[in-house]
């Protein structure tokens, strides 16, 4: 099989930045080697891991457009989204969910964890369009818990779902080495308030020291005593910025956050109100998170929550997508031509292309690479199978500020605007 090749990559999950990169592959569309080339390649091909959204409700996705009301009315027990579902036949349903599975690899986000409502009939539609990345996190209903075989990864709503016992024993009904255990934590300050009056804890704290979760998403009002505690037991989280702001829960307490060194990733959470493009969570995170840590949790950190080995790394998966490609608007657009001549990708035509490439530049320029100056352009590939995304880009062209000439040429791929290209910082500010 022919290699891939690309003037620079992303790669292994330290994110290292290559140049002249040539990806081997195995019959199955695996990588074998990743190797610099001594030869200059100059294809336009830049490439980056695949986004992961650590956290989503894919069904909810036909009452988009729903107003903003307050959290319990929106997704606590009775509220809109429970009620929706409830209603949902098995085949709707499904179709829900493929329909957030497109809008999400459309995206260029190639893997999430579901939380599905629902018990044993919500996860039914598991796997979808033969993902292995797309993952269920069933929450099983009360008659269900005797056995949970079935169910491999769990979502916990919070900790008011089940009483102490049966939180334990979901907790030691799991094989906690292979299949993982989410909880949500924090959202509702009036529920945290509540949790520490009754039992003079946090529920974040509660919830580690009764079962342990593999992460906590939200964590939307914990405090320093609850971050310390997640570090301490290894505990990761899931934040999800853009949500938190529509139901007004509050700001989770980001900076302190990332100082700690907890293992993170990030969250779209509810698809009736939040687009599944992890590009926009990255877009909100921007000024809170510096570049290199902000691209490690938008792929390879939430992945790890996960348990799945993410990122262009030897053994991981790159799939060749058929398909043409289909411009975006122009208002998604950058002024480079650099999309025009591709003809055999998979259609990113949602993808907000400004955002990604005005961030994967700075995070470039961050790690002192040459690529940093360049200009990425819509011609993005994604599938529901692989860990990579691919994006068109071109070098500078000279101009009045190009301090070697030399190094701009022009691109291959039409006539770049005869302007200098714009300067971006080192980290997104």
């Amino acid at each position: 099989m022919d290699p891939i090749l690309a003037e620079f990559a992303i790669t292994e999950k330290d994110l290292k930045v290559l140049e002249n990169v040539r990806i081997h592959l195995d019959d199955n569309n695996r990588i074998i080697e990743i190797e610099e080339s001594n030869r200059e390649i100059t294809n336009n091909i830049a490439l980056i891991p695949g986004l992961f959204n650590a956290h989503v409700h894919a069904a909810d996705i036909g009452l988009r457009g729903v107003e903003s009301r307050n959290l319990g009315e929106l997704v606590g027990k009775g509220g809109i989204k429970h009620q929706y579902l409830e209603k949902l036949t098995e085949n709707q349903l499904r179709n829900s969910l493929l329909q957030s599975f497109q809008e999400s690899v459309n995206s260029g986000t190639l893997g999430w964890s579901d939380f599905r409502e629902g018990g044993l009939e919500g996860i039914k539609p598991y796997p979808l369009d033969s993902s292995n990345y797309h993952l269920a996190f069933g929450r099983p209903h009360q008659d269900e818990l005797d056995d949970l075989s079935l169910f491999q990864n769990i979502g916990i709503m919070d900790v008011k779902a089940h009483s102490e016992e049966d939180m334990k024993k979901i907790s030691e009904s799991m094989d906690r080495n292979t299949h993982k255990l989410f909880i949500h934590g924090s959202e509702s300050l009036e529920l945290r308030k509540s949790w520490i009056s009754a039992h003079g804890i946090s529920d974040i704290n509660w919830a580690i020291n009764v079962f342990h979760p593999d992460a906590i998403i939200h964590v939307t009002n914990a405090d320093e005593e609850d971050i310390k505690e997640m570090f301490k037991s290894k505990i990761g989280v899931v934040i999800c910025l853009r949500s938190n702001q529509f139901t007004n829960a509050g700001q989770p307490p980001i900076e302190a956050l990332v100082q700690s060194d907890i293992i993170m990733g990030i969250g779209t959470d509810n698809a009736m109100f939040s687009r599944l493009s992890v590009w926009d969570e990255i877009n909100s995170l921007k000024n809170y998170v510096e570049a290199d840590r902000l691209l490690s949790m938008a792929t390879v950190e939430g992945a790890s929550l996960c348990g799945i080995d993410w990122g262009i790394s030897n053994g991981n998966s790159h799939y060749r997508a058929d398909g043409r490609l289909e411009k975006g608007e122009s208002s998604m657009r950058t002024t480079s031509p650099a999309a025009e001549p591709f003809g055999q990708f998979n259609a990113i035509s949602t993808v907000p292309t400004m955002v990604h490439a005005e961030w994967v530049r700075a995070f470039l320029r961050a790690r002192g690479s040459r690529a940093g100056n360049g200009r990425l352009a819509l011609g993005g590939r994604s599938s529901s199978d692989r860990f990579c995304l691919e994006f068109a880009w071109s070098h500078p062209v000279p101009g009045p500020r190009c301090e070697n000439p030399s190094e701009c040429r022009q691109s291959r791929l039409g006539t770049a605007p005869d302007r200098a290209p714009r300067r971006w910082p080192t980290t997104i500010v």
